[in-house]
Parts: structure tokens; C-alpha cells; sequence
């Protein structure tokens, strides 16, 4: 994963895997690859990587078809 986010300037902080209801769920928390400690991940920038990451899942199949994936900051 964290191959994925590096291209993007954001770093795997946390990765957790899960289920909801029948689905998969993926939670991926990042953060910026060189961040200061008072600068945090913006909505904008997790929805960002959200995007990303579904293309690289969905074409890849790499949970399947039927998965939840949430992208929050380390300080959400």
C-alpha cells in the first residue's frame, strides 16, 4: 500500500482490515509524507487518495468486487 500513497507525497500511518456487514472494509490512515506536526490531512486530500486507491482496487480486484474503503487523517 504504502507504494501507492508514496507517488501521491502521503505515508501509511495505519492500515485495518475488517467487516462490514458482508463487505470488506479497508481503513487506510495517512498522512504527508513530510508533514509538520501542526499541519494536518484536509477532507479534500483524503478524498483524494480515496480515488486513487479505488481505481488501483477496482482495476486490480484486489478485495474484489464488494469493499468499503475510508481514508481518514491520524487525526480524525
Amino acid at each position: 500500500m504504502q507504494a501507492r500513497l508514496e507517488p501521491l507525497g502521503y505515508e501509511l500511518v495505519d492500515l485495518r482490515q475488517g467487516k462490514a456487514g458482508r463487505r470488506i472494509r479497508l481503513q487506510i490512515r495517512i498522512d504527508r509524507s513530510e508533514s509538520a506536526p501542526t499541519s494536518g490531512i484536509t477532507i479534500d486530500e483524503c478524498a483524494s487518495v480515496s480515488r486513487a486507491l479505488e481505481h488501483w482496487l477496482d482495476d486490480e480486484q484486489v478485495l474484489g468486487p464488494d469493499y468499503v474503503l475510508e481514508v481518514p487523517s491520524p487525526g480524525i
